[in-house]
């Protein structure tokens, strides 16, 4: 019985040892925690107000068509900027809204530099709406419209239903748009179109669009869907024919293997 109680009272003081070194180490956390945060506070504070991290310099790389002061004043960083702080999604936001930059990426460099890589919006045709003549490039962005005095680049896409007025920065949600841009870079890349020169592509609907070369006296009727295929189709027929068609008025492709010449 003397036993048992020694037992029990040796482990009320193990219990009360453990006890007592869990408090220690609790101790020993809100204090270590504290002193980090003091210390953390009081570098944000410096890097804050320091201004060995102010922004003295910009750089901006990938610019072909674009000035640098135009994309340093959209951007919004000016020389009092944090680089350690400043709002980088902002930034590229800020920059990818001009009508000729399709993707903006922004790197902050210790202890006083940004750098903007800029990749541009390349055009790759002209839309004609309501007289007035507009770069247009891949993804549907105007790019900008032409002064009068500008040669427009070819081809021009004409007839865009139910569009009637753009602006820059628009992005132009036609499909029938859409379809005469695919057709045209897919006829740009055939040995055909080495030879010829596209005038015109007439988007009236996306399953009626009409190229005009200006070496051909017919007009080539494309649809859309399988787009490189009716290019293959046209290309075959180009070179087997020896490049005398023989069509008056159209060559139509749209109806898969089976080649319209009219």
């Amino acid at each position: 019985m003397a036993r048992k109680k020694t037992y029990q009272r040796s482990k009320q003081r193990h219990r009360f040892r453990i006890s007592r070194r869990q408090i220690v180490l609790s101790v020993e956390l809100v204090l270590s925690v504290a002193f980090l945060s003091y210390f953390g506070y009081q570098f944000y504070e410096y890097t804050q107000e320091s201004d060995q991290f102010s922004v003295r310099e910009v750089r901006i790389e990938g610019l072909r068509r674009l000035d640098e002061d135009t994309v340093l004043l959209q951007s919004g960083i000016g020389r009092g900027n944090n680089v350690l702080y400043f709002d980088a999604e902002t930034v590229r936001e800020n920059v990818e809204s001009l009508p000729l930059v399709k993707k903006c990426k922004v790197a902050q460099i210790f202890p006083d530099t940004v750098v903007l890589t800029i990749e541009e919006r390349i055009p790759i045709a002209t839309i004609q709406v309501n007289s007035r003549s507009y770069e247009i490039d891949d993804d549907g962005v105007v790019l900008r419209e032409y002064e009068s005095d500008e040669l427009p680049l070819a081809p021009y896409i004409t007839n865009v239903r139910d569009l009637e007025f753009v602006t820059e920065g628009m992005v132009v949600e036609s499909p029938a748009l859409m379809a005469a841009l695919e057709v045209w870079q897919v006829y740009a890349g055939t040995p055909m179109a080495m030879e010829t020169t596209v005038a015109e592509i007439s988007a009236e609907s996306e399953d009626t669009i009409r190229m005009y070369c200006d070496e051909l006296p017919f007009e080539i009727r494309w649809k859309q869907g399988d787009v490189k295929g009716q290019a293959e189709r046209l290309n075959v027929l180009w070179l087997s024919k020896e490049r005398k068609l023989g069509c008056r008025e159209y060559l139509d492709l749209r109806f898969e293997d089976e080649l319209i010449c009219k």
